[in-house]
């Protein structure tokens, strides 16, 4: 658990988002039946089915019609606030191919870049998109000109993927099977790991759309473009305060390789591997 600036105790939160249906769910027809019981459940049921409906609840539930403001707003924002603060903070998406864990933490940087919609340093894209990466680094500076107490920043990023086991630099592809290590001063870190200095958020846009390009795609029955990795962007916060103290905390943002099962995706050969 992290610590909010008020000593409350900040436990882990689970939280499900719910996504409309894609075009191969419209084709082949969908039968789920979803009845949301305020904000914190959600019945879960199909149709003709004999089987009473499942009813599931947790910290937060965000229905079909949440935008990526919204969701950074109520499940994200305070996070930041807290490596502002000093502390370390990670949000992490899961669920299997196609249900929008890439869309959640990145947005649609993927999508503009295939279609060439993104220029150097993210210019072109349509911010309304943007995942809790980009909404992070947009708090994080905001946070930063809003401070008249004379804290001196240094902020860095990195990207990283794990496949097949093998742990890759996102903004350096052809540093691959780094090492991960332990040590006191730093605790758990990759050894070699890039790790570059922003000044805007910008420059952290900038560093996602160089680590996209890089990331391991692959094509399955349940979508058409997957992960088929794991991906770490952290954003590392140091500041100096006005009395010489020092004040550090990163924040780790994680996007999943699908959880689905080997059957329903439909995977084979390599894809067949990495599951």
């Amino acid at each position: 658990p992290a610590m909010r600036r008020s000593g409350e105790e900040c436990p882990v939160r689970v939280v499900a988002r719910f996504r409309p249906l894609n075009e191969m769910e419209k084709n082949r027809g969908n039968l789920i039946v979803l009845d949301f019981l305020g904000e914190n459940g959600v019945r879960i049921g199909r149709l003709h089915d004999p089987m009473p409906p499942e009813e599931i609840a947790l910290d937060n539930i965000l229905q079909d019609g949440t935008t990526q403001e919204d969701l950074f707003a109520r499940e994200a924002q305070h996070t930041v606030d807290d490596v502002m603060a000093g502390y370390n903070g990670t949000i992490l998406a899961y669920g299997q191919t196609g249900s929008g864990k890439t869309y959640t933490i990145v947005g649609k940087m993927l999508e503009q870049l295939e279609s060439g919609n993104v220029t150097a340093r993210g210019r072109g894209r349509e911010t309304v998109h943007d995942g809790i990466i980009p909404n992070a680094a947009r708090r994080i500076f905001e946070s930063i000109e809003s401070d008249t107490s004379g804290t001196e920043y240094i902020i860095k990023c990195s990207y990283l993927e794990v496949y097949m086991e093998q742990v890759r630099d996102l903004l350096n592809p052809v540093a691959e099977n780094l090492l991960i290590h332990e040590s006191p001063n730093k605790g758990v870190f990759v050894g070699g790991l890039t790790e570059e200095f922003v000044s805007s958020s910008d420059d952290v846009v900038d560093l996602l759309r160089i680590g996209c390009r890089s990331l391991t795609l692959g094509c399955t029955k349940m979508n058409e473009r997957s992960s088929r990795s794991h991906s770490v962007f952290t954003i590392f916060v140091q500041q100096r305060l006005f009395d010489g103290s020092t004040r550090v905390g990163k924040l780790n943002l994680v996007d999943l390789a699908g959880s689905e099962r080997v059957k329903k995706s439909g995977s084979t050969g390599t894809q067949l591997e990495e599951a």
